[in-house]
């Protein structure tokens, strides 16, 4: 998500130059080449078609749509001003649903998104694009992209990208095809759950079973937080600015996401310290530890915001299960290369 909390100018400077270059390119994102270093494009394979590669976006990552194809996330009246991204607090969260699905990734057919710092989708499409990869199913090197709605809990997307999978599968006319997964930030996750787990719900006997290889090449982890990201709380608590706007991602939004939650820091990681620097035993999993502090919905216990405490800590105990997934010890080695990049 865009930074909390910066100064005004860069979010003018921001609109200004999204409103000036989407007048000036008719809304298409202008070609920035960025090659990959010619040592690299020799070094790729060239006998045969290789695997396809299969992106995974990180949160905020995809649109969202309204029924009319117009752009609900992100668009120039989430940086001025408000629209309702909130979801429904329904339980289970298999019927908490809206009419926003996903569209393309964000910055990649529009300047604006780019304006206010999500470049990075559009560097991938142009890294893969200067590597040789075309888009789509079909012969040579080919990528697709695997677009999700960020909001909705990581084992639900897991399960539409094992779908997807298979979809590509099929059209590629090849039932044994694998694929190159590379999963940017909170995209990790999906992969990484899909590979221990493919489509099964995260039990507390449920075994590891490797079931996602048998579509998985490789698996390419960029900038996922596999310990937590803290800022996710950060989140939950005060919301996110977005351009000028303090309501689009505000935190009684940002609350009604349960992917949010899978983004905390498990137990054991010891992401709470006191004023003197000593590390808490805290769970940020745990809805006692929310009591305790007054959270969000738990800074009462009484009144209208039981609904909210409800859904919060249903939301809390999914991504204790699915962080116990995780760290499930399995029985056999993972059966496919797994590469973890990270950077600060």
């Amino acid at each position: 998500m865009p930074p909390a909390r910066q100064r005004t100018w860069p979010f003018v400077a921001g609109i200004l130059t999204g409103v000036a270059a989407t007048a000036l390119l008719g809304g298409r994102r202008p070609r920035r080449p960025r090659p990959l270093h010619p040592r690299i494009i020799r070094a790729l394979p060239r006998n045969g078609d290789p695997p396809m590669a299969v992106f995974v976006h990180g949160i905020c990552g995809s649109q969202l749509l309204h029924r009319d194809g117009s752009e609900a996330w992100l668009n120039l009246g989430n940086a001025i001003g408000h629209h309702d991204l909130r979801r429904p607090g329904t339980l289970p969260f298999r019927r908490s649903r809206d009419d926003l699905p996903p569209g393309l990734l964000i910055g990649t057919d529009t300047v604006l998104p780019r304006a206010f710092g999500f470049t990075e989708y559009a560097d991938v499409l142009e890294l893969l694009d200067s590597a040789g990869y075309e888009p789509g199913v079909g012969t040579g090197a080919r990528y697709a992209v695997f677009s999700y709605d960020w909001r909705r809990d990581l084992v639900e997307s897991a399960q539409h990208l094992a779908l997807r999978l298979e979809g590509l599968a099929r059209a590629a006319g090849d039932p044994g095809a694998r694929f190159h997964l590379i999963g940017y930030s909170m995209g990790g996750l999906v992969i990484r759950y899909y590979l221990r787990f493919g489509g099964a719900e995260p039990g507390p006997d449920t075994p590891v079973t490797w079931a996602g290889a048998r579509r998985i090449a490789s698996l390419i982890q960029v900038a996922t937080p596999n310990a937590g990201s803290i800022p996710s709380l950060a989140a939950i608590l005060d919301g996110e600015r977005v351009g000028f706007s303090h309501t689009t991602l505000a935190a009684p939004v940002v609350q009604r996401m349960p992917s949010i939650y899978q983004l905390l820091p498990p137990a054991g990681t010891g992401p709470l310290v006191d004023a003197k620097g000593r590390v808490l035993a805290d769970d940020l999993h745990d809805s006692a530890t929310w009591q305790r502090y007054g959270w969000g919905p738990f800074a009462t216990t009484r009144g209208p915001r039981a609904a909210e405490r409800t859904f919060v800590s249903a939301a809390l105990e999914r991504a204790k299960a699915f962080h116990a997934a995780l760290a499930r010890p399995a029985t056999t080695p993972c059966p496919v290369p797994v590469y973890v990049s990270g950077g600060d």
